[in-house]
């Protein structure tokens, strides 16, 4: 989709992809989302019961220097470096909704 206005091109993202992560507690730091240079934006939903925490690929569970999503907790990643993830304290998983 693209919209014009006064000279502006404003374009959409081509193709969107979901894919289910498993976030084993004893796997540590796992990488969720590559750096990719055209993605427009990722949203990742927790699952009902479980808690992740968010960040670069320094963060654990212990130090709990990223951003903790809680269950059921929607986020909106619109950066195109990697992000990478950790179970806060049992097996996690996640949904990844990514637009390109």
């Amino acid at each position: 989709m693209s919209l014009n206005a006064g000279g502006v091109s404003i374009n959409d993202g081509a193709s969107i992809a979901s894919s289910k992560v498993s976030l084993p507690w004893s796997a540590g730091t796992i990488q969720i989302l590559p750096a990719d240079p055209i993605r427009k934006c990722a949203i990742i939903q927790v699952a009902p019961d479980d808690s992740v925490w968010l960040g670069d690929a320094t963060i654990t569970w212990a130090n709990k220097k990223g951003i903790k999503a809680s269950p059921n907790d929607v986020v909106t990643y619109r950066n195109t470096a990697a992000l990478y993830a950790c179970a806060d304290l049992d097996d996690t998983s996640i949904t990844i909704m990514v637009e390109k």
